[in-house]
């Protein structure tokens, strides 16, 4: 795995959401590990107070046959 890009976070830096993950830059990437890091993520901003939260987790295979993964937030209302 090459890279995890994380968008659409403007209250939660982005260092805390890569701390609350299981997959890190140049990991073997697994399907797995992105599904729980959805979650993670997920009852990361619960946790500070946004219920309304959702992410969407996408992989996309680079031609380099490395991964890039990308996790797009909608924040919602605290």
């Amino acid at each position: 795995m090459d890279d995890i890009k994380i968008i659409g976070n403007k209250k939660i830096r982005k260092g805390d959401i890569l701390d609350a993950i299981l997959l890190k830059r140049d990991d073997i990437f697994s399907t797995t590990k992105m599904k729980y890091d959805k979650d993670a993520i997920l009852e990361l901003y619960k946790s500070k107070g946004y219920p309304d939260v959702s992410i969407e987790a996408d992989s996309i295979e680079q031609d380099d046959n490395t991964v890039l993964v990308k996790f797009t937030v909608s924040e919602g209302n605290q």
